[in-house]
């Protein structure tokens, strides 16, 4: 345990190093995209204590964005002075006690070594270290997610009622951090309930548990859409899913059908759409949804080859863009190309930095990438020989995978998505350097 000790203390105080380096030469090099659209809703918590779209429009009901994320930037602000530097950095210490949990996960699973190389894995992975201070949501995402799977494994392992209600606790704590979870509970719910029932624990026991479980899952993420539908006419958990579903999906498939770039596909289905001023936020959430179902139901190949893509981008894609921009200040495009694109010059463009020191990261997290799947094959090899009793608690782990990622696939998505499921990874690398090296 001193070695993890010492672990989380270094990896700790070399993020903070690089942070206040990288904050005094720029501070601009913490904020991302998305980063207006969480802070904004922060600081009316603060200003007005409603959940809306910014101080500035207090009547202006909050529905894009769950609570969670913007939540923890207003607690962080409300004892900081509104300061940015001091969330980054509490980021970071959620970051370390990520790594902490990834250790204690893959201890269920194997001894301590396996444990320790699995932490270590993590610690190096570039995307995790530098989404550690950005001002957005995977790094709280992330904690949310791995406390998911301990109380999950917990739960398959003992049975019992306490394991359940953490497990509903931090089901409901992603959904509310990041909406793309929410279709997670229930699935996750059904498996370990059965895989219960399959050794013989009492129905009784399953069910009562299970109920343990869904209780602060109805309270926090149903009490959200029961708040949503009052607001707005809609049961939904936000109004970010009906944005994908037709400014990313639908735009997507108008630019792969009608060959021309994303942007331009974008323009096309604005013009084609209604003049929504005036239009309550349910009613513009209703028209989004119908456009992008409409488009993905007429085109399902188009629909299947940009998923397939984005899984690709998720999966394959070193973080170019975030590399580049906290290491080197290279500001975000604009309109970054290559989002429904599948081409060799755009394949390409990814791994490329731009010369100089940029060539650093991006070779290092290329490299990175490279082993770690290396090493993931090694571990599902490893696995089919020797723990194959084991194979529920590792279906239940790579559910959490599969589902995270073919949510998150998609014309937007890229290797950020990757962030949340880092320490599942890093577990198996860990797993597969155990195997390569003993044979």
């Amino acid at each position: 345990m001193r070695r993890l000790l010492w672990l989380l203390a270094a990896s700790f105080a070399v993020k903070l190093f690089v942070l206040l380096a990288v904050y005094s030469s720029d501070p601009s090099r913490i904020v991302a995209g998305d980063t207006a659209s969480y802070e904004n809703p922060a600081r009316a918590l603060l200003a007005v204590g409603r959940f809306v779209s910014s101080p500035e429009e207090p009547a202006r009901v909050e529905m894009l964005r769950t609570p969670g994320y913007p939540a923890f930037i207003a607690a962080v602000y409300g004892v900081s002075r509104h300061s940015r530097l001091a969330v980054a950095i509490a980021q970071i210490a959620i970051s370390t006690a990520t790594l902490a949990l990834t250790f204690l996960l893959a201890l269920r699973l194997w001894d301590i070594s396996f444990a320790w190389t699995a932490a270590v894995v993590l610690a190096l992975d570039p995307l995790s270290f530098v989404y550690a201070p950005l001002l957005q949501s995977e790094t709280l995402f992330a904690l949310a997610v791995v406390l998911l799977a301990l109380a999950g494994m917990a739960w398959m392992r003992t049975g019992a009622g306490r394991h359940g209600f953490f497990f509903g606790l931090a089901a409901a704590c992603a959904t509310l951090i990041r909406p793309i979870a929410y279709y997670l509970f229930l699935p996750a719910l059904v498996f370990i309930c059965a895989r219960q029932i399959f050794a013989g624990r009492p129905l009784r026991r399953v069910v009562a548990a299970a109920l343990l479980a869904a209780l602060p899952w109805m309270v926090l993420v149903e009490g959200w859409r029961v708040r949503n539908y009052v607001l707005t006419g809609r049961l939904e958990i936000a109004q970010i899913a009906s944005v994908n579903l037709a400014w990313y999906r639908g735009a997507g498939i108008i630019a792969t059908r009608d060959r021309i770039s994303f942007w331009d596909a974008r323009e096309k289905m604005a013009r084609s759409l209604p003049d929504t001023t005036g239009w309550s936020p349910g009613a513009v959430s209703a028209l989004y949804e119908r456009e992008g179902l409409e488009l993905i139901l007429a085109h399902p190949a188009l629909f299947a080859r940009n998923e397939a893509f984005g899984l690709l981008k998720i999966l394959g894609g070193p973080g170019r863009a975030d590399l580049l921009h906290y290491f080197a200040g290279v500001p975000y495009e604009e309109t970054p190309e290559g989002a429904v694109e599948v081409s060799a010059s755009s394949l390409r463009q990814r791994f490329s930095s731009g010369g100089g020191l940029a060539t650093i990261p991006v070779a290092y997290g290329t490299g990175y990438l490279l082993a770690l799947y290396a090493y993931l094959l090694f571990a599902l090899w490893a696995i089919w020989r020797h723990e194959r009793p084991w194979w529920v608690e590792h279906a239940f782990l790579w559910l959490i995978v599969a589902y995270l990622v073919v949510m998150a696939a998609g014309p937007e998505a890229y290797a950020r998505f990757r962030v949340p499921v880092m320490p599942f990874l890093a577990m198996y690398a860990a797993r597969g350097w155990n195997a390569a090296s003993h044979g």
